[in-house]
């Protein structure tokens, strides 16, 4: 069950869904949340895969993206896609993206129960300094 987190801008009604992509099924979740919230609020998805600034391979990175919105690009063809990947910490990378967002969607790496719904490292960062609501899809 996802769970929101309203905060941020009076008006969070312009800019793009933003959904954070780790290639865990989760994360898989939340992009078929963000897909569906995207389609419903006619807006473009933005895709963001953040990796190491050290040691981190953009191409690889990139092929990683592209792989994970594969099946949801074929089931969802009306949502147009940004896919983007960034240097630096998940939690950064997406706390940034949400300067311009409408709606922030994450996946939880929780261990079941409430606590685990919420305490992800970057939910709960993203809980604390979102500038739009966010959704943790469990």
């Amino acid at each position: 069950m996802p769970v929101a987190v309203v905060r941020g801008r009076p008006d969070p009604s312009i800019g793009p869904v933003v959904a954070g992509v780790d290639g865990s099924a989760s994360g898989d979740t939340a992009l078929g949340v963000a897909f569906e919230a995207a389609r419903a609020r006619g807006r473009v998805l933005v895709a963001v895969r953040a990796y190491p600034e050290e040691g981190g391979d953009e191409t690889v990175e990139r092929a990683a993206l592209e792989e994970s919105l594969a099946t949801w690009r074929t089931k969802y063809p009306d949502v147009p896609v940004a896919p983007q990947v960034a240097a630096g910490r998940p939690a950064a990378v997406l706390v940034d993206a949400s300067r311009t967002a409408t709606l922030l969607v994450v996946g939880s790496r929780g261990h079941g129960g409430f606590a685990g719904l919420l305490l992800g490292s970057v939910g709960q960062q993203l809980m604390h300094h979102a500038d739009c609501p966010v959704i943790i899809a469990h």
